[in-house]
């Protein structure tokens, strides 16, 4: 045999036996997490993909931690939500500051409050956005807005595409 050839397997059971130990774990381990990550690539990409609503109230538990459970706020730290003049505003300043937070010379009254709002526009998408939105200002706006007034997806993607571009719709 010439030098640098591999020899031949002793018998054609122990090659397929050796293949078999070394690969088969990894394969079982792998096929299924394939198959997962096909399936939500295929199922996000499809427009006609059924939806479910999203509960601004869920949404709402990242924001309960400084505005606490009820909406009251914490004094000193950060402001209550409850009849709030952001909230009972226009939709598109609350959607604004969910989306960039907010920062020295943003809020009512500059300093008033030691916490600042991070702006929640890489973390939450449209739906999200408009769904916490709606659940706050039906929850504690003192203006309560007709029943068939209602923050969208699409005011958060206007809102959001105006913030990037500066341009308004």
């Amino acid at each position: 045999m010439p030098a640098g050839d591999v020899p031949p397997p002793e018998s054609p059971t122990d090659d397929a036996e050796s293949l078999r130990r070394s690969s088969w774990p990894l394969l079982a381990f792998l096929a299924p997490l394939a198959l997962a990550l096909m399936s939500i690539v295929v199922l996000r990409s499809r427009p006609d993909a059924p939806t479910q609503p999203v509960d601004g109230r869920a949404v709402y538990a990242r924001c309960q931690a400084c505005h606490s459970v009820d909406g009251v706020g914490i004094p000193g730290y950060a402001p209550a939500l409850v009849n709030s003049p952001v909230i009972s505003g226009p939709a598109e300043a609350l959607i604004e500051r969910i989306l960039v937070g907010s920062f020295i010379g943003n809020d009512v009254r500059p300093g008033s409050w030691s916490a600042v709002m991070p702006g929640f526009a890489a973390q939450l998408d449209d739906a999200e956005v408009a769904a916490v939105a709606q659940w706050l200002v039906t929850t504690w706006g003192s203006n309560p807005a007709p029943a068939d007034t209602r923050i969208t997806t699409k005011d958060v993607a206007q809102q959001r595409a105006r913030l990037v571009t500066g341009v308004g719709p």
